[in-house]
This record gives structure tokens, sequence and C-alpha cells, in this order.
């Protein structure tokens, strides 16, 4: 008997949730994307409610996150809103709490977040003086042998 409504599915891995969620709800490509806001075309599926499993990907070994609810966790995402959900945080913050609509994304990253690790970056040569950054590039060059 096909599930319906909130049911749950019994797959027990990343790939079988997602087989199992093109099974019963078929292709989410080239349906409007559900993210807010958004007018692309989907390119699949994308999990939009709170996990229920979180184990390694079966290709890459990374850690990801999927759910056996094949109903309601899940929604028709394009791409870019798919990482956005998949980076973590919500529709309106990044995980560290900036603001998406104010900084907006660059290479699928916060700006927000790229701004604050250059100033972290920035601050770190700072604290290590002029004499450890002009011996670490004269390293870097080949013209001083590093200890």
């Amino acid at each position: 008997m096909p599930l319906h409504g909130d049911e749950h599915a019994t797959a027990r891995t990343y790939a079988g949730a997602h087989r199992t969620l093109k099974r019963l709800r078929g292709s989410a490509v080239g349906k409007p994307c559900a993210a807010p806001g958004c007018r692309r075309l989907a390119d699949g599926w994308g999990l939009i409610g709170h996990p229920t499993h979180i184990g390694p990907h079966p290709d890459h070994g990374r850690t990801v996150r999927w759910s056996i609810r094949i109903f309601t966790d899940y929604a028709p995402l394009c791409s870019s809103c798919n990482n956005l959900r998949d980076h973590g945080g919500s529709w309106d913050f990044c995980p560290r709490g900036h603001s998406r609509l104010a900084y907006g994304r660059s290479g699928g990253k916060c700006r927000g977040c790229r701004r604050d690790a250059e100033r972290a970056r920035t601050a770190a040569g700072r604290a290590a003086g002029p004499a450890a950054q002009a011996g670490a590039s004269e390293v870097a060059d080949g013209a001083v042998s590093a200890p």
C-alpha cells in the first residue's frame, strides 16, 4: 500500500531515502522552486524539514542529512536554494546569524561570513608582526631555508 500524507518511509540510508522519494513523489525537475521569493525551476528534491537521520554520503563520505518523512520534509528546490539549506541556517539567516537579504552570497558562501573570516586573517597577520610576515614571505620565496 502506498504512503500518504505524513506517513514515513523505512529507508535507512541517504540513497534509499532519495530512491523512495523519487518512487513515491516522482521527479521534482521543472517544478517551481519552493523557496520563498525564488522564481527558478527546481533541479530536484531538497530537504526543508528537520532531518531524521545524519550519516555519511555513499559517494564521498561527507556527513549528510536526510529524512524518512517523504511527504512533509522535502520540496522541489533549485540547486542554489538547495545548497543554501544544505549549508545550514534558515531561509532568512546563515548559520552564523547574518541576514541573507543584507549580505547575500558569493560563490555559495555568505558574504558576511567571508568578511568575518577575512577580518580574522588580517588581525592574525597584524598580531604576528611585520618581522614574522617578512620572514614567512622570504621562506616562501626560497630566499631563506626554513628551520
